[in-house]
């Protein structure tokens, strides 16, 4: 029997090395059988006359992968093995270095192999030989592969066959020739020597702190700064919000405008945003409505939604170089005369011309239209242009100011019923999962840089809570806490502090896509530290989720974090300095970022190191995870049978235990939270649903992400979450 190497010539295949690859693949690990795995291979090999190496590797990985279930989740840790012998291989051929052998060629030739093709910085700007080679001495290639028996019979391991999937598919470098010539532990190293570049003291000692807890997932970066974080062209930010001046293009005769200026100004920014792989999200508020004046010319303003339909041709076209489409939220308050047409813009049918099916729109709400919906009362409708104080304000400045519009004559204004809009909102969430709905008075009230301005809308993924205004873009940096792999409280301090260092220094090393973002980001100096795996973390300790247990656990975690952050970003100011926009702030003592924490989706990254996604329940015990190259049976993170009844699957939690629990945390952020709502359609009402977001707003969340709901099909045990219109830029 012939299969053809690596080189292209045909040998006898040798299936010696088969079994020796399943021999190293479930050493160690227990629930998994070794026979079983030969033995479903053999009962395949008369289909492997001709293949490669490479294939054979990878039928011998489905048969093992096809394996993974509730209770045999082990078989996810053998697969990875096997793809990381494969990989192995692929990067010895690179190097020329020993085939198969973990990390048989050095870090400094893994730096200078990168540099050599082009794709990596100029480590030797930053370090000398010596340095690198020290830091190549601290990479442990068994963090790759390593495992770990819990007492309770919970394999606990770092890499899954999901996770290694994730990391070739979205990570990982590649030659010219599209071969892989970084491996994973290589990675983490450069990516913590990259961030941690312009340390001016104990340089080294940050370098090994950091890669330590990265490697073992106890905390991970945000996806721009993962796969970009050693290249040359290291865009490493999430996040953007912008707004807008109501004029078409710059006014040439301003002598202080700019190319970003007005509405087609800032689609050449978001243009320029979404090439470089941000997740956008822009206020259109100011936008005068259709029907208003131009230049005395009356009614022959077409308001917002024809540039928002527009605006969706820009999210498609300009599409990361095929790796995804733009994602753009556009922001409006409940007030704009056009707020209605705005709710339908991803509606199915009527007039397409006032539609934008690929944009996530969002409504900024205040406290006014949530207080006028509860008490069945009026609201109204204004035209921007007619009140453009409105957007600025906030709280009872805003009250006072709109009450006195509804008496003002002479302007234009549309009566309605509050509750009839939001039953409007209400719909259009329930059947399209938007607009999101974001608190404008709460994110105010806790906005800790009122002396800059007002916040004027939020990001793509509702988490972000900055000050905007027109020529002042906000941006932000994304780490994750890895709750279920925190120790004790002692751990959880070294990597709350690990990672805000780490987070403080993207924004030094971050390569902006435009100048005035830069500006922002060095003034106010952003970051977001957020969570992942809490339902795993729950899991493990045997503790239901929504339960009293778990409010209690989260109130203490997230207090502790915080608090970490905080220390840490003090510590930061008196090293290095506040940042430039401190005075003024009503932080107590200097801070060296003007905003600190957010809880980001991270649906990528937590995949990546295997746990489970942000703050949410977990999906499934068991799902297909959709990718490039097909379905992915995953299962729960060390699900078993001591800790199976604790894995709380998203449908099975009572939506308002999901905003409780949302509540707990949220007073413990200084920004926001991802919080998706999960539904059964079958058993949820209109007056439920409003109860839902309702009560968000009462106990002070900032937001409210995706309504998920139940397809039929859930309960038939092939489900597949809908990955397609989530924000990598958040991951």
């Amino acid at each position: 029997m012939n299969i053809v190497d690596r080189s292209g010539v045909k040998i006898a295949a040798d299936l010696s090395q088969i079994k020796k690859k399943i021999t190293a693949g479930v050493e160690g690990i227990p629930g998994v059988s070794q026979e079983e795995i030969e033995l479903d291979f053999n009962n395949s090999i008369g289909g492997i006359e001709g293949m490669t190496t490479l294939e054979i590797n990878q039928k011998l990985i489905d048969i093992v992968a096809d394996k993974i279930d509730i209770d045999t989740p082990n078989y996810t840790f053998v697969a990875a093995r096997i793809k990381l012998n494969d990989m192995y291989h692929e990067a010895g051929h690179v190097f020329g270095s020993k085939k198969g052998n973990p990390y048989s060629h050095t870090f400094r030739e893994y730096i200078d192999k990168g540099m050599t093709i082009g794709k990596f910085i100029d480590f030797y700007h930053y370090y000398s030989l010596q340095e690198i080679e020290e830091a190549g001495s601290y990479i442990k290639p068994e963090m790759d592969t390593k495992i770990k028996v819990h007492k309770d019979g919970r394999v606990e391991g770092t890499f899954t066959h999901l996770g290694i999937k994730t990391y070739l598919d979205k990570y990982a470098t590649t030659n010219k020739e599209g071969k892989l010539f970084e491996l994973p532990q290589h990675m983490f190293m450069a990516i913590s020597m990259f961030i941690h570049a312009k340390e001016k003291k104990n340089r080294m000692n940050h370098i090994k702190a950091f890669y330590a807890e990265m490697s073992s997932f106890a905390l991970m970066m945000a996806t721009p700064t993962l796969s970009n974080a050693r290249l040359r062209r290291h865009q490493l930010s999430s996040c953007f919000v912008g707004t807008m001046n109501d004029q078409l293009t710059p006014e040439e005769k301003d002598p202080k405008h700019t190319l970003y200026d007005g509405i087609y100004g800032s689609k050449v920014e978001m243009a320029i945003l979404g090439k470089n792989g941000g997740g956008i999200g822009w206020d259109w508020t100011s936008i005068r409505g259709s029907g208003s004046e131009i230049d005395g010319n009356l009614n022959v303003a077409g308001g917002p939604i024809p540039f928002l339909h527009d605006l969706n041709g820009l999210a498609l076209a300009v599409d990361q170089l095929g790796v995804r489409k733009g994602a753009i939220a556009p922001y409006l308050e409940p007030w704009h005369w056009d707020v209605r047409e705005f709710i339908d813009l991803k509606k199915t049918g009527g007039e397409e011309r006032l539609r934008a099916h690929d944009l996530f729109p969002a409504l900024w709400l205040n406290d006014e239209f949530m207080k006028r919906v509860e008490a069945d009362e009026e609201w109204t409708l204004f035209d921007p242009l007619d009140c453009p104080d409105l957007h600025l304000l906030y709280g009872e400045a805003f009250e006072e100011a709109y009450r006195a519009y509804e008496k003002k004559g002479q302007i234009r204004r549309k009566k309605i019923r509050a509750k009839a809009l939001w039953k409007d909102i209400l719909t259009s969430y329930y059947e399209v999962g938007m607009p999101f709905l974001c608190f404008k008075d709460t994110a105010n009230r806790e906005n800790r840089n009122k002396h800059i301005g007002a916040i004027l809308a939020s990001n793509l993924c509702t988490e972000i809570f900055q000050v905007v205004k027109p020529g002042r873009t906000a941006v932000c940096n994304l780490g994750s806490v890895n709750l279920a792999k925190i120790r004790d409280a002692s751990h959880l301090k070294t990597v709350a502090r690990v990672i805000t260092r780490a987070l403080d220094n993207v924004i030094d090393m971050n390569l902006y896509p435009i100048e005035k973002i830069k500006i922002t980001a060095e003034a106010s100096r952003a970051i977001g530290v957020g969570a992942m795996g809490e339902a795993e973390m729950l899991a493990h300790a045997n503790i239901m989720w929504g339960s009293e247990e778990h409010f209690t656990l989260i109130d203490e975690k997230y207090a502790l974090l915080r608090k970490h952050v905080e220390d840490m970003s003090h510590e930061l100011a008196l090293e290095k300095g506040s940042y430039p926009e401190f005075e003024g702030s009503s932080w107590s003592r200097p801070m060296r970022n003007g905003y600190l924490m957010a809880i980001a989706p991270t649906s990528s990254i937590s995949i990546f190191v295997g746990t489970t996604q942000s703050v949410e329940p977990v999906y499934k015990r068991k799902w297909f995870e959709e990718n490039l190259s097909g379905l992915t049976p995953t299962v729960a993170p060390g699900i078993n049978p001591s800790n199976y009844k604790y894995y709380v699957t998203a449908y099975e939690v009572d939506p308002l235990q999901m905003v409780k629990a949302a509540a707990i945390r949220q007073k413990h952020l200084d920004q926001g939270q991802s919080l998706n709502i999960f539904i059964n359609p079958e058993k949820m009402t209109g007056g439920a649903l409003s109860e839902i977001y309702m009560t968000a707003w009462k106990l002070g969340l900032l937001s409210t992400y995706y309504l998920r709901a139940m397809s039929p099909d859930e309960d038939m045990g092939l489900s597949v979450p809908d990955r397609s219109q989530e924000c990598v830029g958040c991951q």
